[in-house]
């Protein structure tokens, strides 16, 4: 497991906050966390860092790239949320734009993602090698390989870019303020390799407090440790679950409720 020290902190600050002030605790509370937090270059690395990788995307991106002329940056936001969007095409130029204007091995990797999703597999290795000169230890290259070689049906070698894309990324554990589902996707590799133990141990990272990401990730989990005799610990998972995963959890259970029940003829 990795270090959660980050979010025990954060809840320790909360409790000096709301005792600091009976005047304006929320207020004070706000501050605090601010200054402490400013003043942590661990904390404020991933903030900025989650700030870059996870933009807020603005419905229109039009006006975004009417204004982004020679500025890298603006083009990755319109690359990013045009990924997260499925609107690859976009998504294409964008990050081509960026690239061509203030060259990075994060820009040619996600530019290589991108290429991946448009079954444009035959170009990127080449545009991958690219962002290798300029950064070869890059998360994001070893995530846009774990890509590629999931999208050939190499799940092995998958599954060891996406190991080292985590490493690279969250070296002393998951930082405060970082959203990621790497782990639910090396989770899914592995349980598609037949590889149960690594594959629990995955989805672990992934739903940390049995509070998994998407609605795939707690179905698969809860799935494999049905599959290796664990059901108490698939029925955690479907203890509370998030707004929007409630048909996910429903379909568990029915699977669990079926091992109990008595087959026909016994």
């Amino acid at each position: 497991m990795k270090s959660r020290f980050s979010c025990l902190f954060a809840l320790a600050l909360w409790i000096l906050a709301r005792n600091a002030s009976a005047q304006d605790p929320d207020m004070v509370l706000m501050d605090q966390l601010r200054t402490a937090m400013d003043h942590n270059p661990r904390y404020r690395a991933d903030r900025e860092r989650n700030d870059e990788r996870h933009p807020t995307c603005k419905q229109d991106l039009k006006a975004l790239m009417k204004s982004a002329d020679g500025n890298a940056r603006s083009w990755t936001v319109v690359g990013r949320c045009s990924l997260e969007r499925h609107d690859f095409g976009t998504a294409e130029i964008a990050f081509r734009k960026a690239a061509a204007i203030e060259p990075s091995s994060e820009r040619y990797s996600l530019l290589g993602l991108v290429l991946v999703e448009e079954s444009k597999l035959d170009d990127v290795p080449g545009m991958l090698r690219q962002g290798a000169r300029l950064n070869p230890e890059d998360d994001q290259l070893f995530r846009a390989w774990g890509s590629y070689y999931r999208a050939k049906g190499d799940l092995e070698h998958a599954a060891r870019y996406y190991k080292k894309a985590i490493d690279v990324l969250y070296p002393g554990g998951l930082g405060l303020f970082e959203t990621d589902d790497d782990m639910a996707t090396l989770g899914d590799l592995y349980r598609a390799m037949g590889d149960h133990r690594d594959s629990i141990d995955a989805y672990k990272e992934a739903c940390f407090g049995d509070i998994c990401p998407d609605s795939n990730t707690i179905l698969n989990y809860g799935r494999e440790l049905i599959l290796v005799g664990r059901a108490d610990d698939a029925r955690a998972l479907v203890t509370w679950v998030p707004s929007g995963q409630e048909q996910a959890a429903k379909q568990l259970r029915t699977e669990l409720n079926s091992m109990q029940r008595p087959r026909s003829g016994q």
